[in-house]
């Protein structure tokens, strides 16, 4: 009797034990867990978003996780933004020079100091949201804009010192051959409400075909950027500018853009090349090139743009 006591004991023990060790196993099993998303990306402003103009990108950072050993955030797979540790900013974000919509991405990357419940060692969050940019009557502007919006749109516009009416500013230039060229342009209001932009740039050559070829890009740029294509060019004599003689782009040989550079660095001609949209955008465009008119050769290319009446 008291051996089988002794192994009966001896059993139970066993089982209390076995029973205790697979108990301490389980709750010394601990897994990873990878954050949840706190919020959607938001942009500011959140309408109206214009070609060109710069946006603001925001989103609440995902929460919780357990066991994160380093955690990472970029935008547009490679940007990082500015993270205050509840939310990531995207400032640097500019439309494009196109209406349409574009696709903004967030990314948030955890690596985890151990693995998590189905053995992964990292994840990786990701959002994609549309941003929705307007077609414009010219640029990024509309002839309804005030100078509020206006502003709002080329932030280093400021007013003319000569005219309150007159925003002045360094932007993109659209129609150079170069993506990082700028020029200065000028924004006409009547009554608080935009009536013409004007564009203006210079070119001192020797060539003077020079002075026709870089007619001819500005051309091509605001068919390609603008979809203005033109629609009448001619030039006038400054001694009789009411006699007007057309030019033919399209004609062949380099003989009449010697003769008509020569002209215009000479300051005999004037020069036009008149532009309406191609898809009845509610703008035309008008370039006029002219001598400077301080003796060095120096021509002026004037573009500017006004709604259709």
């Amino acid at each position: 009797m008291k051996n089988w006591l002794m192994g009966g004991a001896a059993a139970v023990c066993l089982a209390l034990c076995l029973t205790s060790c697979s108990d301490s196993e389980d709750e010394e099993k601990v897994y990873a867990v990878a954050p949840q998303w706190a919020g959607k990306i938001t942009f500011t402003p959140s309408e109206d978003i214009r070609p060109g103009e710069k946006v603001t990108a925001s989103i609440l950072l995902p929460t919780g996780g357990e066991n994160i050993a380093t955690a990472s955030y970029t935008w547009n797979d490679y940007i990082d933004g500015t993270n205050d540790g509840t939310q990531s900013t995207y400032t640097l974000f500019t439309t494009g020079r196109r209406g349409g919509t574009y696709i903004v991405s967030f990314e948030a990357r955890y690596t985890f100091s151990m693995l998590d419940a189905t053995g992964n060692s990292m994840c990786v969050l990701r959002q994609d949201t549309v941003c929705a940019v307007e077609s414009c009557d010219a640029f990024g502007s509309n002839w309804t804009d005030n100078v509020a919006r206006t502003c709002q749109i080329y932030p280093s516009l400021k007013p003319s010192d000569d005219d309150p009416n007159v925003y002045t500013g360094r932007v993109m230039d659209w129609l150079s051959q170069s993506s990082t060229g700028t020029i200065v342009r000028d924004f006409y209001f009547q009554n608080d409400r935009l009536a013409r932009i004007k564009e203006e740039e210079t070119l001192k050559s020797s060539t003077a075909r020079s002075y026709v070829d870089k007619l001819a890009q500005l051309r091509e740029k605001a068919e390609e950027e603008l979809f203005q294509v033109p629609t009448r060019e001619y030039y006038v004599s400054e001694s009789a500018p009411g006699d007007t003689v057309d030019i033919d782009f399209n004609q062949s040989g380099n003989e009449w853009k010697d003769e008509l550079g020569a002209q215009l660095s000479a300051g005999t001609v004037r020069v036009y090349s008149e532009l309406h949209s191609k898809y009845g955008v509610n703008t035309i465009m008008r370039i006029s090139v002219a001598n400077c008119g301080n003796g060095d050769n120096e021509v002026r290319f004037t573009r500017e743009y006004k709604p259709a009446r």
